[in-house]
């Protein structure tokens, strides 16, 4: 299956960045109906979007105000 990577440039301080994609409520502000996680590499998030998309992903980096990543599993 082929990766698929987001790159967004964003005129923003990096804390709230951060904040918005690897946290919960972060996520459900802008992306997820509701997400459940925790920033820190091998855990695991549940991403909802609703009923035919209850997804899982395992997080593979979280350097806070810096980098964060996970993969869909």
């Amino acid at each position: 299956m082929p990766n698929i990577l987001h790159d967004f440039t964003v005129k923003s301080d990096p804390a709230a960045v951060y904040r918005a994609i690897s946290t919960p409520d972060g996520l459900n502000q802008w992306w997820t109906q509701r997400a459940q996680g925790r920033a820190a590499a091998g855990h695991e998030y549940e991403l909802w979007f609703g009923p035919d998309a209850d997804w899982r992903a395992r997080v593979t980096e979280a350097v806070p105000e810096r980098s964060f990543g996970f993969e869909l599993t």
